[in-house]
Parts: C-alpha cells; structure tokens; sequence
C-alpha cells in the first residue's frame, strides 16, 4: 500500500520536476518573477497530487461463506466497529484488520448491526490448502 502511493509520488515528482526544467529554460529570459510563479504553481501541484488518502488495494483475508470452509480450522471471533457515514465498511474493515493480526486466512460474518455505532461480528477460519 505504502509502496504503491510511493511510486505514485515519485512519478508525480518526476513529472512536476521535468516540466520545471523545461519551464526554467523557457522563462530565463523573462525573469525572476514568472520563474518564481511556475515554480509555485508546480510545487502546489505536486503536493495535493501527492497528498491522497492511503488506497486499501487488497486483504491478506479471504471473505467466504461457512460452506466454504468447511475445511478449515475455526479459532476466533472478531468484532469491528464503525460510525458515520461509512459505518458498515469501517466495521468491516476492522474486523478483517483484526482477522489479519491473527493471521487468519477466511473471515465469515454472522452478524451486522446497523445501529449507532454499527456493529458486525465474523468468525475467523484458517485454512491450509
């Protein structure tokens, strides 16, 4: 995830630092002023183009249905929590973080309360094939 949104930094930082160059060649000749402004602007570019939110691209947990794993060793139960308006993915995401620390390979839920705040619960499988 990490190294995702660091290569995406470094490309919008390659990218900005290119167009600079080209730009401080062009506008040597007008002066310090335009050369200060495009720098500006370019900055300000580069930092809300890097400034993103981390991006969740994949889970080491596997979501499943019981008949799924039917295989597999059962060994916790995991409670996640959420509130606002995305209360029913943070919940979830919480419980999957937590089936993660375990090192489990399957969550399945059972249960999900919509109320405030929202709860779900899941049982946390390990499978081994």
């Amino acid at each position: 995830m990490c190294l995702v949104k660091l290569i995406a930094c470094d490309l919008c930082h390659n990218f900005v630092w290119g167009i600079f160059i080209s730009c401080a060649a062009v506008f040597k000749k007008q002066g310090m002023i335009v050369l200060r402004v495009v720098m500006g602007v370019l900055l300000i570019s580069l930092l809300t183009g890097c400034a993103t939110e981390d991006i969740e691209l994949y889970h080491r947990i596997n979501e499943a249905y019981d008949f799924e794993v039917t295989h597999c060793d059962s060994f916790a139960m995991v409670t996640g929590f959420g509130r606002g308006d995305n209360a029913l993915a943070d919940a979830r995401l919480s419980a999957i973080k937590q089936g993660e620390e375990l090192k489990g390979t399957h969550i399945v839920w059972l249960q999900s309360d919509l109320g405030e705040p929202t709860k779900v619960v899941a049982v946390i499988y390990k499978c081994l094939m």
